[in-house]
């Protein structure tokens, strides 16, 4: 479950950063951007977009690795939610 983690916030951090030049990221623009079910919230299904979009599209790039499984997406989800 660690390295799911670090690499999700690890991967979101590198985009904003990248994406904004700033040094301090602004981790409510994903919440803008995804969140759209429940305006400033995010579901699994809208973190499990983020996930596939900002770390699994690398690996699977590079490595060539298969998804990771719902239920560990699952238990980043429950790791990161404050609900």
């Amino acid at each position: 479950m660690d390295k799911i983690l670090i690499k999700f916030v690890d991967n979101l951090l590198g985009d904003l950063q990248t994406a904004d030049k700033k040094t301090t990221p602004d981790y409510s623009s994903y919440v803008d951007r995804y969140g759209k079910e429940f305006p400033g919230f995010l579901t699994f299904n809208e973190v499990k977009e983020i996930y596939m979009a900002h770390v699994h599209f690398t690996e699977m790039t590079i490595r060539k690795q298969a998804p990771p499984d719902d239920n560990l997406l699952r238990a980043l989800y429950n790791t990161i939610s404050t609900d």
